[in-house]
């Protein structure tokens, strides 16, 4: 959306700003389409959406987990340290969640709640 508004501010005819209207148009009428078809077809639901991975599980890294979810170790560790992590031990989980995101669980202990729709790899 934001390079087709640099785009339409840039126009100097108005064939270029109604292409560009068009285009948004079209694109938020797309988005709220599958949105919709997503709501009313739990099958079509699983399909689109991703589900959240577990990439790391009481200090161990799942190799084959950042494997299948292309997610390399050097990243992880990254994520690890901006949580402030000071030993892979104290991790109790790493989730790979739907948004892309990476969220790095430690302490002494962590509900199970919180492993609902977590996929092992």
């Amino acid at each position: 959306m934001g390079s087709l508004l640099a785009g339409a501010s840039q126009s100097q005819q108005w064939t270029g700003f109604i292409q560009t209207l068009t285009a948004m148009t079209s694109l938020f009428a797309l988005q709220y389409s599958v949105s919709m078809l997503r709501y009313w077809s739990p099958r079509l639901d699983d399909l689109v959406q991703n589900t959240p991975v577990l990439l790391m599980r009481d200090g161990r890294i799942l190799h084959d987990a950042l494997r299948a979810t292309r997610v390399a170790e050097e990243d992880l560790m990254a994520k690890l340290r901006e949580a402030n992590v000071r030993d892979l031990s104290s991790v109790r989980a790493v989730v790979l969640e739907t948004t892309g995101n990476i969220s790095v669980l430690h302490g002494d202990r962590v509900d199970d709640a919180l492993f609902k729709g977590v996929t092992n790899v």
